[in-house]
């Protein structure tokens, strides 16, 4: 008994010394979220960023009891999840209109992606190149929260714009030398999500006027 209890230790101790919580509870309406990231293997020379887990733990806010565990890995995240004030909802507008640097609206984003009216999650899995972070986006469901495939693969990065009234959502990427801007529209019917629009403006036109227009 003894030897079983001194080798779960040494399996799980470097977990446990290298573990990072935060408690996010001004996100949503309904729910706080516990975040867990650990190292599970360290940067070296063949692996730029190592390897995390990312384990997060949704509460009611009711009656502080757990409503759904959503766990992941990843081979693409840095820094991440070591902040626990880089958060944002879109909800309760906690960070709304926090700086955006590099598409990193946040390691946890409470927000309605599918303009249905209910909390969505998007959470932050990898970092792309020069572009900037991408997220899994996870719809609410009756049965919980549910990954959605095209939004993870195809959308990647968190909108710039949430447009309800017009079922639109827009992302905005910008490496050297302009900015991309893809246009998806959400068809509450069949419930799925295409892209309906694709421009590339270079850095040296008024990008600005554009993207004020785009909000209008």
């Amino acid at each position: 008994m003894l030897r079983t209890i001194l080798f779960l230790l040494l399996a799980y101790l470097p977990d446990l010394l290298s573990a990072q919580t935060c408690l996010h509870t001004g996100l949503s309406k309904k729910f706080d979220f516990k975040i867990t990231r650990v190292d599970i293997r360290k940067p070296n020379d063949t692996s730029l960023f190592g390897e995390k887990r990312i384990s997060v733990e949704i509460y009611n806010k009711s009656d502080k009891r757990s409503f759904q565990s959503i766990s992941f890995k990843s081979g693409e995240l840095y820094d991440d999840f070591k902040n626990c004030i880089n958060d944002r909802s879109l909800i309760t507008g906690k960070n709304k209109d926090a700086e955006v640097g590099d598409n990193d609206y946040g390691d946890i984003i409470v927000a309605d992606v599918n303009f249905d009216g209910i909390e969505d999650l998007a959470i932050k899995d990898r970092w792309i190149g020069n572009i900037g972070a991408g997220y899994r986006f996870y719809l609410q469901t009756p049965q919980g929260f549910k990954q959605n495939k095209y939004l993870t693969e195809e959308v990647v990065f968190f909108p710039w714009l949430l447009k309800p009234k017009s079922h639109l959502l827009i992302t905005t990427v910008s490496p050297t030398p302009g900015t991309t801007i893809r246009t998806y529209g959400y068809n509450a019917i069949n419930k799925k999500w295409r892209k309906v629009g694709e421009r590339f403006v270079y850095h040296d036109t008024n990008i600005d006027n554009i993207l004020k227009k785009l909000k209008k």
